[in-house]
């Protein structure tokens, strides 16, 4: 009778998968790679409550923050050019000069303070203003932030989702269409929203005369699918896809049954080259093949697009 050898185990994974913390940073342009998610994303508003893990890793690269959280998960001014706690209970930044938006409009403070109240409001995140009493505009590039105690997460909290600076003329425009499949982006990040055919696929492309040149997408396209766990392990074994999540690293190393009459000795085979796991801050992992690199210089929680190249 047939007889297979089950999932792997935890301890079983880790010693068949490779981990690293960062991989070396990219070295050339890929024209297009196709990425693979769990599910379709409800929304790309940040802002929505419906909002989720793929609506974050689909807009990673579309939208930026006031802060960077690096991947040894300390925190470097980005949109902001510095910023300072100017008394314990006043948080002040400086605004990065020169940042466009996808439309070429430039980023201004009163955008800063639109997006950061938005945030402070909204259903996703107004959990990170919890102390935040009031932000204002208190120069022509200068954002303040008043809480009602110190509060040692706050710089942190806008290197993520709380920190999303959107252009304030876009999102009004749009109104509800705003984060959904008849809406566009209103960010300033590498990659723009191309399509979103809904129940099919969601494509970015790389933003044309991006301001920080240093930093411009190393992949021209990006077109992100959706399937079970199994069928994406498939889809990278087979080259269908280039990379994604999987919030289960031991889908990585699943054999398929042994079909043999006597398979007592039957050993399950080793997980597809190259496919390792890297840890992040959102208890996810994340597999990729060989011939995928990402820039560490780029948030590896929510990050995987932005460097990506052909070996």
């Amino acid at each position: 009778s047939a007889c297979g050898a089950g999932p792997a185990t935890p301890a079983a994974t880790a010693e068949q998968v490779d981990h690293a913390d960062a991989t070396p940073a990219a070295t050339g342009q890929l024209a297009s790679a196709t990425w693979l998610l769990t599910r379709e994303p409800a929304t790309l508003d940040l802002d929505a409550d419906e909002a989720g893990a793929s609506s974050d890793i689909i807009m990673a690269n579309v939208c930026e923050r006031l802060m960077q959280l690096r991947p040894d998960l300390t925190s470097a001014p980005n949109l902001a050019a510095s910023y300072e706690w100017r008394t314990p209970t006043s948080l002040v930044f400086q605004l990065r000069p020169g940042v466009t938006f996808h439309d070429g409009s430039q980023m201004t403070v009163d955008d800063v303070v639109w997006s950061l109240r938005r945030h402070a409001t909204g259903d996703a995140e107004s959990d990170e203003y919890v102390n935040v009493t009031a932000i204002a505009a208190t120069g022509p590039a200068e954002v303040t932030l008043t809480t009602t105690q110190p509060d040692a997460v706050l710089v942190k909290a806008l290197g993520g989702d709380a920190g999303v600076i959107l252009q304030r003329a876009k999102v009004e425009a749009q109104g509800a269409a705003y984060g959904t499949p008849g809406g566009t982006d209103a960010c300033s990040g590498p990659l723009t929203l191309r399509e979103w055919r809904s129940g099919e696929q969601i494509v970015l492309a790389k933003a044309d005369n991006y301001w920080n040149a240093e930093r411009a997408s190393r992949t021209d396209e990006i077109t992100f699918r959706w399937a079970g766990e199994d069928a994406i392990v498939n889809s990278l074994v087979t080259g269908e896809a280039t990379g994604a999540y999987l919030e289960t690293i031991a889908s990585a190393t699943r054999p398929p049954p042994d079909t043999r009459a006597d398979c007592g000795d039957a050993k399950p085979p080793p997980p597809p080259p190259g496919l390792i796991e890297l840890p992040t801050n959102e208890n996810v992992e994340f597999a990729l093949l060989p011939r995928v690199v990402i820039d560490a210089s780029t948030r590896i929680a929510h990050t995987m697009t932005a460097a990506a190249t052909a070996m």
